[in-house]
């Protein structure tokens, strides 16, 4: 079945289902919608207990996703473009999979009341169409008033609408499909930039209209981040003009690549200029969401091929090849700008980009054979960057090392990932041409990680929010503090200590395999260029721990009392009174060598009784925390869960 997976006149049901397979671009073909009405009934299978967690460990690795055992859940979402409304329900739990779905009372119950009732159905929910336009009633003024300040919104890396002449090419599911990139080649012409596009940025400008004038300063991504400086800063001179005249500040959001457009501005004599007179007003502010200050190395990924956009371009384009994509995508200069500048190898030079070809050339991987892209190997043989632009790319890196930074009036959101890139490197112990290995860091926001993106001279000023690079303007839980940042510069609504998650280490790790590809929605394009999270379920709220801080005597405690207790320490301090009060029972468990010091290590030491009268001490929680010196935020919380988790037991 496996040697014969790709041949059609042998297993033609299994090809057809292929992401890449004629039948599937022809169900997912856009242009010609239907009015029929769709149900979409899916699930994804979710086991129970650490035995039923072990069952889905194995296919949970092979997906990387969702799936119901059969079908990788976000695929369900796929099919003919319809006018009218969708409505889905997707099932969970452990009971749930693909075989299940007409034995199951959720999902049948669901079946017919799709099949006898007249809509809307009640047990379904209505899927949103997020919109991938923002227009001037957005953020226009209803009615002149009292003077406000302004604030410029710049979108991030490929998240402008480009158009050519009055079509729309970037991001046009239509047009891509057929061969529309080419229309936006490093040589082509009559290309402006429109909009930023809404599903990223719409939400964000709404909110902001309501207190301030919002302009979005949307640019072409392909350009050299000079020419895009030079023309904001064109724009910014004429509006704080303006806004002196009036004396009101001028502010500016910008996004990943928007913040570096602000900062290149700011390392010419211009520039520098309008900056110095925009901060005359104490109001002024610039707070960059997930800006690439030191590059990214998921562009260098995306360059060789490991990049989900691009898989979906190429799954989508029906007259180009991946290699000639990514052709067309290398030669951009605004790419190329984005290049890291840190790291084990000098991306900037030709002869890197020519060894790690060597090293990675047409090595076929993957299910379905080439057109799968891993961590290891592309797949494909992809272009090498041009040796004229990648020098110019440095010269911007430099320039832009050069910028200026004020704490007083700048800001730093950074986002958070489970997986960010932070090195390439070539392995030549691994097997010949699959030695290219991408390291990640827990650390970062899935493109950008903090210790490269976030300026040193900002580290106070740098705010956290727990979502991923494309979703830094598009979290409108965030958007209460990202107003108190503009307005005062400070906010007790985000947190400055980083987001943590059990088991987390700052280790870096190779990074995971991606899922594979299905045949891209629109959303699915968007949420790959800015970055976002690819499926975004709807979790209920967790039951949070309230944590109460006291200044109290450890004598009069009502419930046990934890500790930490490092490698090679000594019971002292709170430790050594909690042991008198347990009879020496502490020191006992040392000397047995019992006592907990590594992380993930407890020890749960009670007095006798259901409760504790009188003087009798209710007992110790003793937390192992490893070495001195090596403690992290995700291995405080994690070594503290295990510790709950043994007492509750």
């Amino acid at each position: 079945v496996v040697k014969n997976r790709t041949k059609p006149e042998e297993l033609p049901g299994l090809e057809a289902q292929m992401p890449d397979s004629p039948l599937v671009r022809i169900l997912n073909r856009p242009g010609v919608p239907t009015r029929a009405d769709l149900h979409i009934l899916g699930g994804d299978v979710a086991g129970e207990g650490i035995l039923g967690r072990l069952k889905t460990f194995v296919t949970d690795l092979f997906y990387r996703e969702d799936h119901d055992l059969v079908v990788n859940t976000p695929a369900m979402f796929g099919g003919t473009e319809r006018t009218g409304d969708i409505q889905y329900w997707i099932d969970t739990g452990k009971d749930v999979n693909h075989f299940s779905y007409f034995r199951n009372p959720d999902t049948a119950n669901r079946l017919m009341q799709a099949l006898t009732k007249d809509g809307p159905h009640s047990l379904f929910h209505r899927l949103e169409h997020e919109p991938s336009e923002v227009t001037e009633d957005d953020y226009r003024k209803r009615a002149v008033g009292s003077p406000q300040p302004f604030v410029y919104v710049l979108p991030g890396t490929m998240g402008s609408q480009l158009k050519v002449g009055n079509d729309r090419v970037w991001l046009d599911k239509l047009d891509l499909a057929f061969g529309g990139l080419k229309k936006l080649k490093h040589t082509a012409k009559h290309v402006v930039a429109d909009q930023p596009i809404g599903s990223g940025y719409k939400d964000l400008i709404k909110y902001l209209a309501n207190s301030h004038t919002v302009k979005p300063f949307p640019y072409d991504w392909r350009k050299s981040l000079i020419e895009l400086a030079d023309r904001f800063r064109e724009d910014l001179e004429e509006t704080v003009k303006a806004q002196e005249a009036v004396g009101q500040p001028v502010r500016i959001v910008a996004h990943s690549m928007g913040g570096l457009v602000v900062r290149v501005m700011m390392a010419t004599e211009e520039g520098k200029k309008v900056w110095e007179r925009m901060c005359r007003h104490p109001g002024a502010r610039f707070i960059m969401l997930g800006t690439p200050n030191q590059g990214s190395h998921a562009i260098t990924g995306m360059l060789m091929g490991r990049d989900p956009l691009v898989r979906m371009l190429d799954l989508l384009d029906i007259t180009n090849s991946q290699s000639t994509l990514l052709g067309i995508i290398s030669r951009f200069d605004g790419v190329l700008q984005l290049l890291p500048h840190n790291g084990t190898l000098d991306v900037y030079q030709g002869e890197t980009w020519r060894s790690l070809l060597e090293h990675d050339r047409d090595r076929a991987r993957g299910l379905f054979g080439a057109k799968v892209a891993t961590s290891n190997t592309a797949g494909i043989e992809w272009p090498v960057p041009d040796a004229a632009q990648l020098a110019e790319a440095f010269k911007v890196q430099q320039l832009l090392q050069a910028s200026p930074i004020d704490p007083q009036r700048m800001i730093y959101v950074a986002g958070r990932a489970d997986a960010t890139p932070c090195d390439i490197s070539i392995d030549l112990s691994a097997p010949a041409k699959r030695r290219i290995r991408i390291d990640a860091t827990s650390f970062g926001d899935g493109r950008v990680p903090w210790d490269t993106g976030i300026p040193e001279a900002l580290k106070n000023k740098t705010y956290y929010v727990n979502t991923e690079h494309g979703d830094l303007a598009n979290a409108p839980d965030t958007f209460d503090g990202l107003l108190d940042l503009l307005n005062a510069g400070v906010t007790t609504k985000l947190s400055q200590a980083p987001p943590v998650r059990r088991g987390v280490s700052d280790v870096s790790f190779e990074l995971p395999e991606p899922p594979l590809e299905m045949y891209p929605s629109e959303e699915d394009l968007i949420a790959s260029a800015l970055g976002s999270a690819r499926v975004k379920k709807e979790t209920p709220p967790t039951r949070k721990i309230r944590v109460t801080m006291v200044h109290g005597n450890l004598a009069r405690a009502s419930s046990p009392v934890a500790v930490g207790h490092y490698e090679g320490d000594t019971i002292v301090s709170a430790e050594a009174y909690l042991d008198r009060q347990l009879n020496g029972r502490l020191r006992e468990r040392q000397c047995l060598g019992l006592y907990p010091d590594k992380l993930n290590t407890s020890a749960v030491v009670l007095n006798d009784g259901d409760c504790y009268p009188g003087r009798r001490h209710p007992g110790a929680i003793v937390v192992g925390l490893g070495m001195v010196g090596e403690l992290t935020p995700g291995g405080l919380t994690s070594t503290m869960a295990d510790a709950l988790v043994n007492y509750a037991l």
